[in-house]
């Protein structure tokens, strides 16, 4: 017979880590399935994280996986494992698959499964992130403080008004000068022409791009189409997102209004398939490590109430 944990966490990343955590606090039992599969996978370093600042998150993972299973605690497993189908039962159980054919049953689901970066369709843009492309400057943007200049990409979700001038007064602050680069968006050019004639750092190319070239370091050489070029100290933007599941299932999930995430309810991250709950990425607008572990934590509390209660009843 199977047997039957409090939950199953679905991703090994800062958010599922940190869920597992608050399940062992409250002793419950728990399983994180891992198929080692990371977003940051191709980051260096993670910053913004209370005394993990600047660190490679691959030692954070291997630092938060001992303190769960090496340490104090006995109630949670670590499956690195990637799922081939989660089902929703009629007893509102959830059934996971694992690509060794093996079952697994919980009471209460978490997704921590991430999400994918679409990347934009500009040429060289792809060997450039996440290097010398920024999509956060709490994440990233420090070490290269003092740049004469920095760009800013007003593509895809940052092509409005209020995102691009918000990214490139950011910026400002580790950088010289800022230009904005609309692509040939005369339309987004007009809009932002107001704010950018108050400020002599900031400056509008509104020439398409050909082509990003990466260097030998983290400067990026902006290549117009009227042959002419710049190089950047790096460049801001944020990419469209989508939630990652990667395994057949049954649950209704709806996604954000943005559908960058699941959509959820605040505060604990339950989705609309109840005694699911999704965390970090996948279940909220502002991705970075920090955010995700805190997202983490709430939603093992939810999960945690929640049972609770189940057994009331």
């Amino acid at each position: 017979m199977t047997a039957l944990f409090d939950c199953l966490i679905v991703g090994g990343g800062p958010a599922g880590l940190a869920a597992a955590l608050g399940l062992c606090r409250a002793v419950r039992t728990a399983v994180v399935f891992d198929s080692q599969t990371y977003r940051n996978s191709l980051t260096e370093h993670m910053h913004n994280v209370s005394t993990w600042d600047h660190q490679q998150p691959a030692d954070y993972r291997a630092a938060a996986r001992r303190e769960l299973t090496e340490g104090r605690y006995e109630t949670v497993t670590l499956a690195d494992v990637a799922l081939r189908k989660v089902w929703k039962l009629d007893s509102g159980e959830f059934e996971a698959t694992d690509a060794a054919g093996k079952t697994w049953r919980g009471r209460k689901l978490v997704l921590a499964t991430g999400v994918k970066d679409e990347i934009p369709d500009v040429p060289g843009y792809a060997d450039c992130w996440p290097r010398s492309i920024y999509h956060c400057l709490f994440c990233h943007g420090f070490e290269e403080r003092g740049a004469d200049s920095v760009g800013v990409l007003a593509i895809g979700p940052v092509a409005n008004p209020k995102p691009a001038e918000h990214l490139a007064r950011m910026a400002h602050n580790l950088a010289k000068t800022v230009t904005i680069y609309t692509n040939a968006n005369e339309e987004l050019a007009e809009q932002l022409r107001p704010a950018v004639e108050k400020d002599e750092w900031l400056s509008l190319d509104t020439r398409a791009i050909k082509h990003l070239r990466k260097t030998d370091g983290i400067p990026v050489n902006v290549e117009l189409q009227d042959g002419t070029s710049k190089t950047e100290g790096f460049l801001v933007h944020a990419m469209k997102t989508t939630p990652v599941l990667g395994f057949e299932h049954n649950l209704e999930l709806e996604l954000s209004p943005q559908g960058s995430e699941f959509k959820t309810t605040v505060p604990f991250n339950e989705t609309t398939t109840p005694g699911c709950f999704a965390t970090g990425d996948c279940g909220m607008p502002l991705k970075a490590a920090g955010m995700a572990i805190s997202h983490g934590s709430l939603t093992a509390v939810g999960v945690v109430s929640q049972i609770a209660f189940d057994e009331k009843a």
